[in-house]
């Protein structure tokens, strides 16, 4: 653009190009300033007429633009305009000049398109550009006219729909490329704008090659470019959002991995000022939001919303870019309500998609994602309102079919959207039995299947949705053929390698109920153990506590459809081997590090041991720098959540146009630093699963170490066993069993009067009785009480009589006219249960009909399975026996417990040498345990039934330190003994029910061999009752050292001698178990 210039006029223009690159190396400010003060000097140097003075201007408004692009001020934008539009009037065509000029009034045409959405001004900016690769004769320039037409010319495409365009920028990307010199520095350009319309190819195309390519461009851009480089964060953005497609279509981890990567480069200390910004968060977010569904690490969500949340306060009220932000984030809302099923959440998500909805021009690129995205939102609001459900049903049918009439043949999204359609026509069906809503459906499911290429990470999800189709048919038609065909499609979807595991857990499911519906029972066994192989991995040590508790709640009833599968098919020892690989999942790392597995490997190769438990170390440090749900969820405004069926998500890729309380604890510090940055605990915790799989698959190379930490089998288990049997008891809808495993092997016995939906009728009675048992209104607490009452019966008709029965427990050994208690139960004979979902909610140790009692016939514990019942009596009993005793009964807030005083001292006198804390705080009692093998808490406890892990014991700080299930569990101890006789202390939630997420286990877990513990709220009179007892049973009334392991039979009788002063009030006596040896 130079030419002729004056010598000032030179210098200044080396100047102004000296400045610029200094900014664009090192992003000061001050040296972008101070080039357009120098170059807005260089025209007001220049008279008007001058033969200089439009290049001049041209340079003013291109260093302008610099200016603009880093720094987002629009009078920046404005005046380069200005300057711009009178070069160009001072430069016609055909002057010396006017080529350059031409570069710059197409660069800022483009510019000004990009802020405003003004579509006039890109077709300008194409036509200029166009000019100017035909009048370019040499080809360095045509190169870069070229590689800017590319990208002027995909924008186009993406306004007006015109896909011709996308052809014409391929080759001319392409030309650009043939064009360029190999050592040319400027080539990054060249190939970022050719990447850009390969991926725009691609979404119109589908056509994975086009995908593929596009990396492999981004690539060649980002080589060798800096970090402080003015382009690097675009680039970075850009080729994040094309990697995140890509795994999108092949599953491939790692192509997630560095798709996250790649958008946190791009908006890494990223001034929310720059016209790009939201972009750039928009792209992280999605990319964050995927690898959230990936791998169900809820900080990612976290991080996933405040990125949209910031792309969507950086866009403001006018971009033209505002339609994709709040359909993105609306999207992000809706998969945030999946996890906490937040109504609130849904409807913020439905009306930022309206939004979308009203704003988005048909012929915008975003229109028919938008659509679909809406149309999904309130499909998911019909469903969660079956009654009110019908208008937003017809609303997501019309949107749905909006999006269709504007979307391709080959777009990506397609299949998605026709499966919501599918999904959307089936439940109109159920509404209204509409038959050609039921037509509908099948066709647009099969229409969906057949969109999705083969090896697509989604094909398992629209193999399950023609399925729920064909079932549909089936049970409306009554053809088997068609029962047949929707399990054959569920069995392919739940071995698809490449879907998302509780995608391929709930087909194999659901395959496994169809087979046993056609009467294929063996088919229906393998296919739910392949289901419990893969739920095995949904919760793995790589995901935070709460990420796995959520994980391990989608499995609820699996352990109960697995048991009646393999008992049907007389496999009682299989169903025993299933159901422990099915429950227990969360506490599973912790008996594997005190398994005899590792003790083997310990004794050969001590340092791979050493490995082993140096790793576990890492991954326990990490659990406690987790928050709970609640603390995850507050930061982001909104809740985290996986889904299964995601909607489509689609950010525009960021382009650039080339013109040329308390101070924590030693040991807890580095967690809190952990919990302050969630994208560092993520990373760390994929950097020890990676090397906690490589460690095992190694260990399994090892001679004799084949089965390093696999599930065991039932004779390894039973030979880990106390004497005594264990009674595993479920609730089926089509069968009932108790399954009694002893040195013998495994007995089933038939319950044929126990079924699923009257134990959770029971269930819930009971919770109701509770509530109303301590009523002000005698007639209903009697009521309650009664209701108890009816309860206990029914537990002995439909489960203990039929148990005792089998193991020959028919004679009481009590008084049946009095219930007189032995004074020394030891002939009793002890026995555990092992209760599987809902039943675990039920006191089945307190079962009886009149002279006819559970109590009398043997000594009863409860475990949650049979590996923690093992791990417990295999166990070192530790050689002290010093105990703790905590009371904290009169906290303010939380009600005095004036028994709970007096069960303090009690105990303390009953045991003279041991270490009384009467207001104790969280961490004087951690500290404590360590050197307590015997502890009792007298005290407060709260379960939470929604958030079971956050159940904690009342101390004198609970409110800044509570001692919750998630921190107990999480403690390393060698306990003989604790003692719960606070409320609540053994309640889970109904969908962890098998994972036993309380109190109780939780200090079995820590490592105490028994526990003593409530099944709900019970009275501090009541309680100090019982440790009395039980501790004049223990201690032979203060004469004799603590004998822990009498503590089932001294629990045993103390609870039957609460049961005849409570006679008539099963709430005060029923309510307390023992649980381990």
């Amino acid at each position: 653009m130079r030419g002729d210039e004056t010598a000032a006029g030179a210098a200044a223009a080396d100047e102004v190009e000296e400045l610029v690159g200094r900014f664009a190396r090192s992003g000061d400010r001050g040296a972008i300033d101070r080039a357009v003060a120098v170059a807005a000097a260089a025209v007001d140097g220049l008279a008007d007429g001058d033969v200089d003075r439009a290049a001049a201007l041209a340079n003013l408004a291109v260093t302008l633009m610099r200016r603009y692009e880093a720094l987002g001020d629009g009078a920046d934008l404005e005046r380069a305009h200005e300057s711009i539009t009178v070069a160009c009037a001072e430069a016609p065509p055909g002057s010396p000049h006017a080529e350059g000029v031409l570069t710059i009034a197409g660069s800022v045409a483009m510019t000004r398109h990009t802020r405003s959405g003004d579509v006039q001004e890109l077709r300008e900016a194409v036509r200029i550009t166009r000019a100017l690769c035909d009048g370019a004769a040499e080809s360095a320039r045509r190169r870069m006219y070229l590689s800017n037409l590319t990208f002027m010319l995909v924008r186009l495409a993406e306004a007006t729909d015109d896909r011709a365009l996308l052809l014409e920028a391929e080759a001319a990307g392409r030309e650009a490329v043939v064009l360029s010199d190999p050592d040319d520095p400027s080539n990054a350009l060249v190939y970022n704008n050719l990447a850009i319309a390969l991926h725009r190819r691609y979404t119109v195309s589908n056509d994975v090659a086009f995908l593929a390519e596009a990396v492999e461009w981004q690539v060649k851009t980002l080589a060798g470019v800096e970090p402080a480089h003015q382009e690097y964060r675009k680039w970075q953005s850009n080729h994040g959002a094309t990697l995140r497609e890509l795994h999108g279509r092949t599953g491939e981890a790692e192509l997630l991995r560095r798709a996250v990567e790649a958008c946190r480069a791009a908006t890494q200390g990223a001034d929310p000022r720059h016209p790009m910004f939201a972009h750039w968060q928009a792209n992280l977010s999605a990319a964050l939001l995927l690898a959230y569904r990936e791998s169900g690490d809820s900080s990612l969500l976290r991080q996933a919303v405040t990125a949209g949340r910031a792309a969507y306060e950086a866009a403001g009220p006018g971009s033209p870019d505002l339609p994709l932000l709040l359909t993105d984030l609306g999207a992000l809302l809706d998969q945030a309500s999946l996890r906490t099923s937040d109504a609130e959440e849904l409807a913020q998500s439905v009306e930022m998609l309206r939004r979308a909805a009203v704003t988005v021009p048909r012929k915008h690129v975003a229109y028919s994602i938008v659509h679909t995205n809406l149309a999904i939102a309130l499909l998911r609001t019909a469903e969660a309102d079956p009654a009110g459900g019908f208008v937003p049903l017809l609303a997501a049918i019309g949107h749905a079919r909006k999006a269709l009439k504007r979307i391709g043949r080959d777009d990506p999204h397609r299949a998605e959207l026709l499966g919501a359609m599918s999904a959307a026509h089936l439940r109109l069906h159920g509404f209204r039995g509409f038959g050609s809503a039921l037509i509908r459906a099948v066709r647009d499911a099969e229409a969906a299947l057949a969109a999705t290429p083969s090896r697509h990470p989604d094909r398992a999800v629209h193999l399950g949705r023609l399925a729920v189709v064909r079932y549909t048919q089936y049970q409306r038609y009554g053809d088997r053929k068609l029962l047949i065909a929707a399990r054959d499609l569920l069995i392919e979807a739940g071995r698809q390698p490449g879907a998302r595991l509780m995608t391929r857990i709930d087909a194999l499911r659901g395959a496994g109920e169809y087979s046993g519906e056609a009467g294929l029972g063996s088919d229906r066994l393998g296919l739910l153990a392949e289901a419990i192989d893969l739920a095995t991995r949904v919760a793995p040590r790589t995901l935070a506590r709460v990420d796995r508790e959520h994980r391990v709640s989608l499995l609820t009833g699996l352990a109960t459809e697995v048991a009646q599968a393999a008992l049907d098919q007389g496999q009682p020892e299989r169903a025993v081997e299933l159901l422990e690989q099915s429950r227990g999942l969360l506490a599973a790392d912790v008996l594997d590090a005190r398994g005899t597995d590792l003790a083997a490997l310990r004794a050969v190769r001590p340092d791979v041991a050493g490995e082993v438990v140096a790793l576990r170390a890492r991954w326990e440090r990490l659990d406690r720098a987790q928050p709970r749900l609640g603390e995850v969820t507050a930061d982001a405004q909104t809740s985290g959540i996986p889904a299964a069926q995601p909607a489509p998500s689609q950010s525009a890729p960021s382009v650039s146009v080339s013109v040329s309380a308390a101070a924590p604890t030693a040991s807890q510090a580095s967690a809190v630093d952990l919990l302050e940055d969630p994208q560092q605990l993520s990373t760390e915790r994929a950097a020890i699963g990676a090397a906690w799989d490589a460690l095992v698959a190694e260990i399994r190379t090892l001679v004799g170490f084949a089965d390093f930490m696999r599930p065991p089998r039932v004779q390894r288990l039973v030979e880990q066993l106390p004497d005594g049997p264990v009674v595993y008891v479920y609730a089926g809808s089509e069968r009932s069993d108790a399954l009694i495993v002893s040195g013998s092997g495994v007995e089933c016995v038939r319950l044929p009067n126990l079924r699923a939906a009257e134990a959770t009728t029971r269930a819930e009675q009971l919770h109701a009785a509770l509530a109303d048992a301590e009523s002000d209104y005698a007639d209903v607490a009697e009521a309650a009480r009664e209701s108890m009452r009816e309860l206990l019966v029914w537990l002995w008709d439909t489960i203990a009589q039929p148990v005792v029965a089998a193991l020959g427990y028919d004679a009481a050994h009590a008084d049946p006219a009095n219930h007189a208690d032995p004074a020394n139960p030891a002939d009793l004979p002890r026995m555990w249960w092992c209760p599987v979902g809902v039943l675990s909610e039920l006191p089945l140790h307190a079962a009886e009909s009149g002279p006819h009692t559970l109590l009398d016939r043997a000594v009863h514990s409860y475990t949650a399975t049979l590996r923690a019942l093992g791990d417990a009596h295999s166990r070192p009993v530790p050689p002290s026996r010093a105990a703790l005793v905590v009371g904290a009964h009169d906290l303010t807030g939380s009600g005095r417990l004036p028994a709970a005083e007096h069960e303090v001292h009690t105990v303390g006198r009953l045991l003279p040498h041991a270490t009384v804390l009467d207001a104790p705080t969280a961490e004087s009692v951690r500290t404590a345990l360590l050197s307590h093998p015997v502890a009792h808490f007298a005290c407060h406890g709260v379960a939470d039934r929604s958030d079971p892990a956050a159940g904690l014991l009342l101390l004198a700080d609970h409110a800044t330190d509570p001692l919750t299930v998630a921190e107990v569990s999480a403690l390393r101890l060698d306990g003989r003994l604790a003692v719960l006789t606070a409320c609540q202390t053994t309640v889970s939630a109904p969908t962890l029910a098998d994972e036993s997420v309380h109190l109780s286990a939780a200090f079995q877990l820590a490592g105490y061999r028994a526990v003593v513990g409530t099944l709900w709220s019970v009275s501090d009179e009541a309680s100090a009752r019982l440790a009395k007892d039980f501790y004049n049973t223990l201690t032979a009334e203060g004469t004799a050292e603590l004998d822990t392991d009498r503590a089932a039979r001294a629990v045993h009788a103390a609870v039957r001698r609460l049961r005849r002063h409570y006679r008539n009030a099963p709430k005060a006596w029923a309510g307390y178990v023992h649980v381990g040896c």
